[in-house]
């Protein structure tokens, strides 16, 4: 199956934001761990979640590459330590991460001078191993740095898909628009399209992490987050106006007079700590008072060290916060799990008439609505594939009627015929078909949303030709009253 290069969308992005529980609950990542030069200089600056890992970045003063660490993502298990690519040598600050389905941007970094950066981009389906290298190296910039960053699908005033990167520097992001070509590709090219400040215009203290989200409507948005002296660590929640006019890039002007995206909350956020090993007070720290506060910092939880986002379903999110450094092979980070309905993970393509292939999730409005823009066929899989369990479904198409049933990543319907889909229905199979139900629905021409179908019942119409323009699939456990 293709690789996703979406984001999940939230139904209401300042809802999801205002759901985050305030305290972080701890969550332990162990194993093999890098060697850094100095751990109190050296330490993990972000922190990204996919559904197959933990991913944390981690600079390293002193040497000439930083590090990337993948966790498993449910149990915490260091899988791979690799480090930052030989083509970015010097850039030895990999800064905050984000992760876009299964891809994973790094913005990179030097930490003398701070005066050079690149952004490298990950497959995440595709490490391996310490020899893993990206896919893509690009945004170089010289004279700015890139301490945190941002990564997003978004679609532009033409309803095409192009990603979005933000770069972070000293209270200013700047935001890159893709030229719609695959992050795969060789010819994926970048343009600098938007400056903005988020801090306050000044007033507040600016962030030390970025993330974007984007809202089902298509709406963007940003969340920052960083600390207030040693004990309060705060989220910010900017909208940003996407897409970009060309005033929005606003050239020329001195970074401090850059106008501020609009900020619409804020909120303080409570991090939970583990106590710190014995070990981190060498000799020379415990007969050095002044070196007391740093140690003990190195054991903290802080939105100050990696901070990230992880959309978990249409409407909820949770953030994620982490400790300055490994200790004794452990880091302690901390989870805000978002309450939710609990759901199976899907991954789900529709091919529509125009604009081709687009991906979505679970409970995700996957299509268009108010376009009149036909759905012409599907794709729905388990990602990641679920033991004893598979789907299978067929579509009803203009013309040729049902087609044979397929079976879980498998495409049903038509590319370039001008077929449209008119109708569908989805199926559970496996050993473990009984603990679940499979629920969906569909946008339909003339009628809107239909009521909700489930576990193999027809959604759509058949000899009215009416064409289906969006599907809504979600697998949830079976409840038992």
């Amino acid at each position: 199956m293709p690789n996703i290069d979406a984001n999940r969308t939230l139904r209401d992005v300042r809802a999801a934001f205002q759901a985050v529980p305030p305290r972080g609950d701890l969550f332990e990542v162990d194993g093999k761990s890098p060697t850094v030069f100095g751990v109190l200089e050296s330490h993990v600056q972000g922190v990204a979640r996919n559904h197959r890992f933990l991913c944390f970045s981690h600079s390293n003063k002193g040497a000439s590459r930083g590090f990337l660490i993948f966790a498993d993502a449910t149990s915490g298990k260091v899988e791979v330590v690799l480090s930052t690519p030989e083509q970015a040598d010097g850039l030895n600050h990999p800064s905050g991460i984000q992760a876009c389905g299964d891809y994973l941007a790094v913005p990179l970094e030097n930490i003398s001078g701070h005066n050079r950066s690149a952004v490298a981009i990950y497959d995440l389906e595709a490490v391996s191993g310490t020899n893993t290298q990206p896919i893509q190296l690009g945004i170089r910039e010289d004279g700015r740095k890139a301490g945190g960053l941002g990564f997003a699908r978004v679609f532009g005033a033409d309803q095409r898909a192009v990603h979005l990167i933000a770069t972070y520097d000293g209270g200013v992001v700047q935001f890159y628009r893709s030229n719609g070509e695959q992050l795969t590709s060789s010819s994926l090219a970048w343009t600098c399209v938007g400056r903005a400040r988020v801090d306050d215009g000044g007033k507040g203290t600016g962030p030390d992490s970025i993330q974007l989200v984007v809202e089902d409507s298509g709406a963007l948005f940003l969340i920052a987050a960083g600390a207030e002296g040693d004990t309060r660590d705060w989220a910010r929640l900017f909208s940003v106006p996407w897409p970009f006019t060309e005033t929005d890039l606003h050239a020329g002007v001195e970074a401090k007079n850059i106008p501020s995206l609009p900020m619409i909350e804020k909120r303080h956020m409570v991090t939970r700590h583990h106590a710190p090993p014995a070990s981190l007070f060498s000799p020379e720290v415990a007969l050095n008072p002044a070196m007391w506060g740093t140690a003990l910092a190195t054991a903290r939880v802080h939105f100050r060290f990696g901070f990230g986002i992880d959309v978990t379903s249409p409407t909820s999110m949770d953030f994620w916060a982490t400790q300055m450094n490994f200790l004794e092979g452990v880091l302690w980070t901390n989870r805000f799990p978002s309450p939710r309905a609990p759901a199976l993970p899907l991954a789900i393509l529709v091919h529509l008439a125009e604009s081709g292939d687009r991906w979505g999730h679970d409970r995700e409005t996957v299509g268009t609505t108010g376009q009149a823009r036909a759905m012409q066929g599907f794709q729905i899989a388990f990602h990641p594939a679920v033991p004893g369990l598979e789907l299978e479904y067929h579509a009803h198409l203009e013309g040729t009627g049902d087609t044979t049933p397929a079976h879980g990543g498998d495409f049903v319907g038509t590319r370039n015929q001008s077929r449209r889909v008119e109708g569908f229905a989805i199926s559970l199979v496996g050993p473990r078909s009984r603990d679940y139900d499979v629920l969906y629905t569909a946008h339909v021409q003339d009628v809107g949303w239909v009521p909700l179908c489930s576990n193999g019942a027809y959604c759509g119409t058949r000899d009215r030709s009416l064409r289906v323009e969006a599907i809504q699939v979600m697998v949830t456990p079976k409840v038992s009253f």
